[in-house]
């Protein structure tokens, strides 16, 4: 008799990646957090834009919502650099 529990098995990964993500500036940097991030790292964000090419257009609140209850002053905060980043680029 095998004692070893099964793993369960959490496929599809609908992890993603910043480099699929709209809001990475240059190679390295999230314009939402404004800090350097590690790009590669698999991870599901609710701050995540799809680039236009990405078949899933959904964003990062639509694809995780319960991410937004594990945060709940963030998101405001986050929403008003990421506007205030737009607005310096518009030169607003």
């Amino acid at each position: 008799m095998n004692n070893l529990k099964t793993i369960p098995d959490f496929s599809p990964d609908d992890r993603i990646t910043c480099r699929q993500c709209h809001l990475l500036r240059g190679s390295h940097f999230c314009s939402v957090n404004n800090a350097a991030t590690m790009i590669d790292l698999p991870r599901r964000c609710e701050w995540f834009k799809p680039k236009r090419n990405d078949p899933d257009p959904r964003t990062g609140k639509e694809r995780w919502p319960e991410l937004l209850i594990l945060t709940e002053k963030k998101p405001q905060i986050a929403d008003y650099k990421l506007q205030k980043n737009h607005s310096a680029k518009d030169g607003k």
